[in-house]
């Protein structure tokens, strides 16, 4: 499960998997691969930010360990079933938290804004076995953004006093608070500043 369209750097996605029959999820192997895509000649690639797991209380609040491969693609390990068979695992839920990754942030701003279209695909394995037992739906999810957006309007009747507001999408740490000026220019013999906040 993902959504249709974004319009920041984060991409949340919602993983359900289920043991069929008498079988259990134990010791398998839980795979998403990294979604990728291009535009404007750049690829954008996505990195992880969390796997959470659904706990008791219905929310994802239970961290898992999980490892990545040179592609950044990720995977996750059930526990091995135990002698006694008390830790059967039948069905789980996660979150997975997928942004921009840094290159991909810094393509963003030198391009001024991005149209992409990843498509995302989890699989699972049989513990040894490299063949998918079973594989998901692909789910494409449009990330559509901006780095910097300006609009404006009339604040009064007569159109002699305008209300700008600028939006900056400064969400990874490639940009610091305290670490950027933002400039704006006005044609001096048209208008002056009225500075209310920001």
């Amino acid at each position: 499960e993902a959504p249709v369209k974004v319009s920041d750097t984060t991409i949340t996605y919602h993983l359900t998997v289920s043991a069929k029959d008498k079988k259990y999820l134990n010791g398998k192997l839980l795979t998403d691969a990294m979604p990728q895509a291009s535009y404007g000649g750049k690829n954008y690639k996505l990195k992880v930010v969390s796997l959470m797991r659904k706990g008791a209380s219905g929310s994802f609040d239970q961290k898992v360990d999980y490892t990545l491969d040179s592609e950044g693609g990720i995977s996750y390990q059930f526990e091995a079933l135990n002698k006694e068979q008390t830790n059967q695992v039948k069905e789980a839920e996660f979150e997975l938290v997928l942004e921009l990754d840094e290159t991909s942030y810094q393509n963003m701003i030198t391009q001024g804004n991005i149209k992409l279209s990843f498509t995302n695909q989890a699989s699972l394995q049989e513990e040894g076995n490299t063949d998918p037992a079973a594989v998901s739906e692909a789910v494409p999810t449009k990330m559509e953004m901006s780095f910097i957006g300006k609009q404006g309007k009339e604040a009064n009747l007569e159109g002699t006093r305008y209300a700008w507001t600028v939006d900056l999408n400064t969400k990874l740490s490639s940009m610091k608070a305290g670490y950027g000026f933002l400039v704006d220019t006005i044609c001096e013999t048209d208008h002056t500043y009225d500075m209310e906040h920001g």
